[in-house]
């Protein structure tokens, strides 16, 4: 089997798979990418126990229709370090070959059996929704992904949860550490085939690569796109939308409009258990209210922030009253406060949290202005900004 790629499309695939393909394995044959030639297309694959993905890229002189298993390290490492435009593969039943004017590389093939990654079922429900949007929720959420140890595996997760019907549809990101939770809302189209979607909910829970990865994907693929399209942060035109599909098991992306001519398909395992109804988390009474300059209350947090103790859970003490707001923190060598105009409506504030968690929430934020709401000081405080919902709870007294 014979072929031409071009390199740079070659590299940029590759150093993706690579990131995937584990350095160590109890399981030999993920150490590799799989590369299949066929029908004027070479398709590269690598897994480990969490996700994996395809990338299908344009052969040129194809003779010969074949596949491969070498070693995802090696091959990435030589592609990206050779110059030239133009790699010539030659295959044969114990090494592959790549070649160019002045370069020769040899890379010895896994006898193991890869097994190939699925694509999305296009007769049942698929969705989808902008790489922008997914970008947005994922970064918004991610810092309150907690760990196994916060109660739940579920914690270390991040849940999507999906309500309506077809193009009313929207999907909620959810990520919780038991002491905090961080929801973003975005549209999300549903496209039914063989059934009917009406009046559905569907909830998963992903492991944040799968979601971290899968928007890498994303971007590796609008850098290796044609055409003039403006990209936003990571190199995903901002046009690109990606199709989803949720199972018993996975979740299935396949990129779509706006990352082509190369087609890619990406597959996370989803965490076992149901998440809890974050709905109820979040407070639906408060009697008091903090309107507050969210660049002046940043510079307040980590200016006071520094005078936490080393080691220790960051405790700031938010104290409102009158339309000012004192921020303070102590240690045992050194205590710290300061104070700024705000608006408060409905009563006195006056609460510990953890300043790490307020910081977070902030930047999390892009208007000029953030209010925060409280029933009392034991009980959670909310902040809304368009589609982003955080929820904070207050720090014991001492």
């Amino acid at each position: 089997m014979k072929f031409v790629c071009e390199r740079e499309k070659l590299a940029s695939a590759l150093n993706f798979l690579n990131g995937v393909a584990p350095k160590r394995s109890n399981l030999e044959v993920q150490q590799n990418i799989y590369l299949v030639a066929a029908s004027g297309t070479l398709v590269l694959s690598a897994r480990n126990s969490e996700i994996a993905a395809a990338i299908e890229l344009p052969l040129s002189d194809l003779s010969g229709d074949g596949n491969a298993l070498i070693n995802a390290e090696k091959i990435a490492r030589a592609v990206a370090s050779e110059k030239s435009d133009r790699l010539e593969f030659t295959i044969d039943e114990q090494k592959a070959t790549a070649q160019t004017s002045r370069s020769k590389f040899e890379f010895a093939l896994a006898n193991d059996r890869f097994a190939e990654v699925p694509k999305i079922d296009r007769q049942q429900t698929v969705y989808q929704i902008a790489v922008a949007d997914l970008r947005d929720a994922v970064n918004r959420v991610k810092n309150c992904v907690g760990n196994e140890s916060s109660g739940r595996i579920v914690f270390s997760g991040i849940c999507l949860n999906i309500t309506g019907d077809g193009t009313q549809s929207r999907i909620d990101f959810v990520a919780s550490d038991g002491k905090r939770m961080a929801i973003v809302n975005k549209p999300i189209n549903a496209v039914a085939k063989g059934k009917e979607n009406k009046g559905t909910e569907i909830q998963v829970v992903v492991p944040p690569r799968g979601l971290i990865d899968l928007l890498k994907l994303c971007d590796s693929e609008g850098r290796g796109s044609e055409g003039n399209s403006k990209a936003t942060e990571g190199g995903a035109p901002a046009e690109a939308v990606i199709d989803l599909q949720l199972n018993d098991n996975e979740l299935l992306a396949e990129t779509s409009s706006g990352l082509r001519p190369s087609g890619a398909v990406f597959v996370a395992r989803l965490l076992e258990g149901a998440y809890p109804n974050y709905r109820k988390v979040i407070p639906s009474e408060e009697n008091i209210t903090l309107v507050a300059s969210r660049a002046e209350l940043l510079d307040g947090l980590r200016l006071v922030g520094s005078f936490c103790p080393d080691g220790e859970t960051p405790r700031v003490e938010l104290n409102a009253a009158n339309d000012k707001l004192v921020l303070s923190a102590e240690s045992s060598i050194a205590q710290g406060r300061t104070e700024m105009a705000v608006k408060v409506t409905g009563g006195e504030m006056k609460m510990l949290y953890n300043c790490h968690y307020l910081l977070d929430a902030l930047t999390s934020m892009s208007g000029e202005e953030v209010t925060f709401s409280i029933n009392n000081a034991e009980k959670p405080m909310k902040t809304v900004e368009g589609d982003f919902t955080c929820v904070l709870t207050p720090l014991s007294q001492r």
